[in-house]
């Protein structure tokens, strides 16, 4: 009974957590929804328009692109649409409200995912029809209040997001992010800053903590001196760890510097200290990022893994050997850790045939500045070697490409 002029086809359907015999599913032109587990059907759009569009209860519908039933409400249902947006209903389907405060695209909504472990966090992805550009949003307030956190400015690429998916898997609440690579060089220290500053941008508090002991350089992206840092605080007492935190100068960010180099780096980033400081900074960020240091030439980032709730591994494109990346992977997975996935770091922008450059480093990376070695390959003028990062304290504080993509 559910086929109308439209014809019979189907284009999302969802299932209530909050009530399981409630289903709900849109086609061109209607939606439908079932109380009784497909017993009987409620045909929620009913009215024509003169230009051939349906509308039921003040809504206007042309195509239907998602609808997402709240796990915790079972009256509560948001739709993505085509040429309308996104819009939400608080009476199962009786009444719609517009829901796109502070998104820029607010024309299209193509999907909508909602946080099992919070159900007041939404993703929405939307675009511009007609053209290819589109943003991805969140919101911290059921859909009430947007804010753009996936665009060319934060590494996402110019494109609509047609489907976001929430890892239910994924601990709630708090979470630390660890951030690795499998040789040095490859950018993992700049991919940690910038991602940090993504999540600082989308409302979350932030922490950075460089634990990089052998090697720091988060100090060097902020533009800040390393006086004091993580180091120096494994030899205080906890109680005195109040006010440890230093501003970045970006809202919600804050960041641990690594402090002096410590002679026993993996000892002391394995300590019962380096436990507690950890749950310390939950205290006062819904994110602690560590920075790393790479898995191949010492043992310190999987002994940081043990204290991650999920690891992303930083991969150079066309300098990162596969057998050095598969091999950091496979100690990674021995340790136990999670990983979340890889970031593809310095994709070239130009044109394809490009010989690349190519660079290795040898074991003694640690032992001071002009160790490595080259190899020597041909390139166009047009690619260049990768240069010094830029200092986030800058003007330019939006990251490339922390998605690698």
């Amino acid at each position: 009974g559910w086929i109308t002029q439209w014809g019979p086809t189907v284009e999302c359907l969802a299932l209530s957590a909050a009530r399981p015999d409630r289903l709900v599913f849109g086609t061109s032109g209607h939606v439908f929804l079932t109380d009784d587990a497909g017993a009987t059907w409620q045909q929620r759009y009913c009215r024509p328009f003169p230009d051939g569009l349906f509308a039921g209860n003040g809504l206007e519908v042309t195509c239907f692109n998602s609808v997402i039933p709240d796990p915790s409400d079972p009256q509560r249902l948001y739709f993505g649409y085509m040429d309308i947006g996104l819009l939400i209903s608080a009476d199962g389907g009786a009444s719609y409200r517009a829901a796109h405060q502070g998104m820029k695209y607010q024309g299209n909504c193509f999907t909508v995912a909602i946080d099992p472990a919070d159900p007041s966090k939404l993703w929405a992805g939307t675009g511009e029809w007609g053209s290819n550009h589109g943003d991805l949003c969140r919101s911290a307030d059921r859909g009430a209040t947007w804010t753009v956190v996936g665009n060319p400015a934060s590494g996402l690429p110019d494109g609509q997001t047609r489907h976001v998916v929430v890892d239910p898997t994924s601990p709630p609440g708090r979470r630390t992010l660890l951030v690795t690579s499998a040789s040095p060089a490859e950018g993992k220290s700049t991919v940690a800053a910038n991602l940090a500053v993504v999540m600082a941008q989308a409302g979350l508090k932030v922490v950075l903590v460089d634990c990089d002991l052998r090697r720091p350089t988060v100090n060097k992206q902020f533009d800040m001196p390393n006086r004091f840092g993580l180091t120096d605080l494994m030899l205080q007492d906890p109680g005195q760890w109040n006010g440890v935190l230093q501003p970045s100068g970006l809202n919600n960010l804050h960041v641990v510097f690594s402090g002096s180099v410590p002679p026993n780096p993996s000892e002391l980033l394995g300590s019962k200290r380096m436990h507690q400081l950890i749950e310390h900074l939950h205290h006062q960020a819904d994110v602690v990022i560590l920075d790393a240091p790479p898995l191949l030439p010492v043992t310190d980032a999987l002994v940081l893994s043990s204290l991650a709730d999920g690891v992303v591994m930083v991969i150079d494109y066309g300098v990162t050997r596969i057998g050095e990346a598969v091999q950091g992977k496979n100690q990674l997975d021995q340790a136990g850790a999670r990983v979340l996935g890889v970031v593809m770091n310095k994709i070239p922008t130009g044109r394809r045939g490009y010989s690349y450059y190519y660079y290795y480093y040898n074991r003694t990376y640690y032992e001071g500045e002009g160790t490595g070695k080259r190899r020597r390959g041909r390139r166009s003028r047009a690619q260049s070697a990768p240069g010094p990062a830029t200092s986030l304290a800058d003007s330019k504080l939006e990251p490339s490409n922390p998605t690698g993509q």
